[in-house]
């Protein structure tokens, strides 16, 4: 686990179970959807949502564009002279420069001239000025596009500094190993809202000073301080949603969540192919989202964090608005008398702040010693990987397809999300394939599309059929990383759930830092065949845990470990309180 914990006898989290139980004759699921299912409260609740999380789609993709490779090889003084515009494709090309093993120019490589005092526009460059024998390294480059990366910056421009490029974003990622279970930690202490807003303003500044990095040290330094605050946003936001609607609306608000996500990135082709110059990216974008801090005023927190902590009198005041702005102020006397009704020993129990803290620590160890619930951990964290490999790996491959506007594919692989998304609002209800079939058969179709595009992305006459492939493959990816999030949040209980949401969220970030690393194995071994291999094997992974599908939202271990069992079993185990 990610971290350590005091043991606790199992029999404490009897009374644990006790004191989180709702009232019997309402629970909290029934209380929000007495007030409301998705009523004007909830629409204004997630626009506020759109724009920490549009932060999150932006900041998760800008490294493939902050990053990007373009294509480049060496200047050839003798015939293009040293300065002012020179074409990247030349008829004489073939004479001055190597070809690699694609047919494309060696990025670094030149042949060696004859004489070095044919320095000017000799614009036919006979093949006899330069020795076709002999190369040799050079110093200044002609690019096939005029955008600028980091790689112009600070000079990555032949394929030994390659690892420069794809490491950048690797840092980041690995520090989220530390800093995503730590979020964890303190949002399921200090509350959602406070972590998402204070963390979002801190990615700004982040990504503010990064746009003036003076050099690679820098840069890379203030990568590592970015994975530290990348995961106070999405996980907190996605609560934030979830915990504030019944269980009948939580896909929709699930997909909302999503939806915004890929505006997220959508937003940052757009400003990419706009601005052209990854400086400039940054600052277009973070100045602005500093804004985000307003929702420290605006928004209020979870109204199941606060439930577990016992804090009614937040609750009150939360249930009183969404009566007021929902207009179903005839329900609200019944639900505040239920949300009053003594729950059994919650005086000693449940209290505020530091309080609830030795409770924490018991359901921590509580997770631990659940065989149950450990085995659910390590399967849904192995696919994490396997779904956000595939994801982010489709995503960085479209940049780079031969032949199209890396632009263009890379808006049309985040808008196909957006389909993705709202098909998962639908389709892990059929009942036929509830919540574990739709997250096994995604990963299978995002396999054999990744498995068929080995054979046609080489194929020039076959570009639309790469573009198509592509675009299924991404659709699917998009599918299991919806499905995935949203049955974490219904396995795992409350008291715990965020916890364990970063846990496996962490363990998903090991895919992120290897299909980032694919670009430089990708002269071994077709980065398809490794994303379609992996899909595979998370659908079948997938096919190992019980279907949550119109199971109540657990608040307790007890009630996580019943998910999928006879209906009979759990009841009788909580008869005794």
């Amino acid at each position: 686990g990610p971290q350590s914990v005091p043991a606790r006898t199992y029999a404490s989290l009897q009374v644990t179970h006790c004191t989180m139980a709702p009232s019997d004759d309402m629970d909290l699921d029934a209380m929000l959807k007495e007030l409301g299912q998705f009523g004007k409260f909830q629409t204004v609740y997630f626009t506020m949502l759109l724009f920490p999380v549009l932060l999150c789609g932006f900041q998760s993709t800008e490294y493939i564009f902050t990053t990007m490779n373009i294509p480049h090889r060496c200047r050839i003084p003798e015939c293009e002279g040293t300065t002012g515009d020179a074409s990247f494709s030349t008829p004489w090309l073939t004479h001055a420069v190597p070809l690699n093993k694609d047919h494309e120019p060696e990025n670094c490589l030149r042949y060696r001239p004859l004489s070095n005092h044919t320095v000017g526009l000799n614009t036919s460059c006979p093949a006899d000025l330069f020795n076709l024998n002999v190369t040799q390294e050079c110093q200044e480059w002609v690019f096939a596009e005029s955008a600028r990366s980091i790689a112009h910056d600070f000079n990555i421009m032949c394929p030994k500094d390659f690892w420069k490029l794809t490491i950048l974003g690797s840092f980041s990622v690995m520090t989220s190993f530390v800093g995503l279970p730590l979020v964890g930690l303190i949002s399921d202490r200090l509350g959602r809202k406070t972590v998402m807003v204070y963390g979002a303003v801190l990615i700004c500044c982040v990504g503010i000073i990064r746009s003036f990095a003076v050099n690679y040290e820098m840069l890379a330094s203030l990568e590592i301080l970015n994975g530290l605050v990348t995961g106070t946003v999405y996980g907190p936001a996605f609560l934030l949603g979830l915990e504030t609607l019944s269980p009948s609306k939580r896909l929709l608000g699930s997909m909302l969540v999503n939806v915004y996500f890929a505006m997220g990135e959508v937003v940052m082709g757009c400003y990419m192919w706009i601005v052209q110059d990854w400086r400039i990216l940054l600052r277009f974008f973070y100045i602005p989202m500093l804004a985000v801090v307003a929702l420290h005023w605006l928004l209020p927190e979870s109204v199941r964090w606060l439930y577990t902590r016992g804090r009614y009198d937040d609750i009150e005041i939360i249930f009183n608005k969404i009566a007021k702005i929902n207009k179903t102020e005839n329900s609200l006397q019944n639900v505040l008398t239920d949300l009053r009704t003594p729950k059994p020993i919650d005086k000693n129990q449940v209290g505020k702040g530091e309080a609830q803290e030795p409770v924490k620590s018991l359901r921590l160890t509580a997770v631990f010693k659940s065989r149950i619930i450990m085995w659910r951990l390590f399967v849904c964290a192995l696919c994490w990987v396997a779904s956000i490999f595939t994801y982010y790996g489709i995503s960085q491959n479209a940049t780079y397809l031969s032949g199209g506007n890396r632009y263009a594919t890379f808006l049309l692989v985040s808008l196909v999300e957006v389909p993705a998304y709202i098909a998962s609002l639908w389709i892990p209800d059929w009942s036929f394939l509830g919540r574990r079939g739709t997250n096994a058969w995604s990963f299978f179709v995002a396999g054999v599309s990744c498995l068929a595009l080995m054979f046609v992305s080489s194929a020039p006459d076959y570009q639309w059929l790469s573009l198509i492939l592509f675009l299924v493959a991404k659709f699917a990816s998009t599918m299991t990383i919806t499905v995935i999030y949203l049955y974490t949040a219904e396995v795992f209980p409350t008291e715990v759930r965020h916890s364990l949401l970063s846990t496996c969220s962490m363990f998903g970030r090991i895919g992120s830092i290897l299909s980032q690393q694919i670009r430089l194995v990708e002269l071994y071994v077709n980065p398809n065949l490794v994303f379609g291999v992996v899909s595979l094997i998370g659908g079948v992974l997938a096919l190992t845990c019980p279907e949550t599908l119109g199971t109540k939202l657990p608040d307790t271990i007890l009630e996580a470990e019943a998910i999928g069992r006879d209906v009979s079993q759990p009841t009788a185990e909580k008869q005794p309180q």
